[in-house]
């Protein structure tokens, strides 16, 4: 009698969801106990990697340790499953300071050597900002997955994508534009860099933020919804743009 299942059985998407989803958890682990740092922009969501069908993309600080720490979670779950890790078929992705380092290593153990942007299943990674046409794209297959499953399908959809992002109570679903998480960041509207991105709506709210200013005021309270130096609690303005201007004035009266 054999042992295994048959190529095709219904039930190896569901045993490698199981088996894979033990590498997510030792990878998690790792972040966790220190062997992987996380990639900067990806510690607000605590993101360590991503994984679809049998590729995996793992996102680390770009450090030789964190790329050691990486290649022992792989032989931890070779010893644990028998699954081993491609090395032919794994390349290492490295940018902004400490690239050679991180290249060498990486060309140490084996592994190939690329650059960045790539496109990862349609979308593109890369570390410059993205092209509005981009963000259409990736809109464009959020919007088909939520009507037909498939984000290659994107005819069914029954309602425009704008639609569906306005708020509940203007009859949407409440979803944030991928431009507005983009544009704002960690910053306030206030702060927001006026560029050419962003919708016809974003670029009138930013021009009208002056005229806005002059009828907004922060309630206090107890202080832990207010910024100290950037939101309109205090009567004459935003504390941080009259510290720029006294300096300013300092400055030029030769006070600095």
């Amino acid at each position: 009698m054999s042992i295994g299942i048959r190529q095709g059985c219904s039930l190896s998407p569901y045993l490698y969801v199981i088996v894979s989803n033990v590498l997510s958890k030792l990878i998690n682990k790792a972040v966790l106990d220190g062997s992987i740092g996380l990639y900067p922009q990806c510690q607000k969501v605590n993101m360590s990697h991503l994984s679809f069908a049998d590729d995996i993309v793992v996102f680390s600080d770009g450090t030789p340790e964190s790329l050691q720490g990486t290649l022992c979670v792989f032989e931890d779950f070779a010893a644990m499953s028998g699954l081993r890790i491609n090395i032919a078929k794994s390349t290492v992705f490295a940018a902004g300071r400490g690239k050679s380092v991180l290249e060498g290593a990486a060309a140490g153990s084996g592994l190939s050597i690329s650059a960045l942007p790539i496109k990862y299943f349609g979308p593109p990674l890369t570390t410059k900002i993205m092209a509005s046409s981009c963000i259409d794209e990736i809109e464009s297959m959020c919007s088909g997955f939520l009507w037909s499953g498939s984000p290659n399908i994107t005819t069914k959809a029954k309602i425009v994508w704008d639609d569906m992002c306005t708020p509940y109570e203007e009859g949407g679903l409440g979803i944030r534009r991928i431009q507005e998480r983009y544009l704002l960041r960690d910053e306030t509207l206030w702060d927001a860099k006026d560029t050419w991105l962003g919708s016809w709506a974003w670029q009138k709210l930013l021009r009208f933020r002056s005229l806005a200013k002059e009828f907004l005021r922060m309630d206090v309270k107890d202080g832990c919804t207010v910024r100290f130096w950037s939101d309109m609690w205090f009567p004459e303005g935003r504390l941080i743009e009259i510290a720029v201007k006294l300096a300013c004035r300092s400055w030029a009266s030769g006070g600095i």
